[in-house]
């Protein structure tokens, strides 16, 4: 019983981790812009 249940989820977690790539470049473009503006503020000073 256990066994299906688990074959039941993979669909679910391959597209899930599909979707991974995309928001971790997301993330990383969020933190590099974070990380620009903020030595644009600290050269400012």
């Amino acid at each position: 019983m256990s066994h299906q249940a688990g074959i039941h989820m993979l669909p679910t977690e391959r597209h899930e981790i599909a979707l991974e790539p995309h928001w971790f470049r997301v993330q990383t473009e969020r933190i590099k812009r974070c990380n620009l503006q903020a030595k644009k503020d600290y050269s400012k000073d």
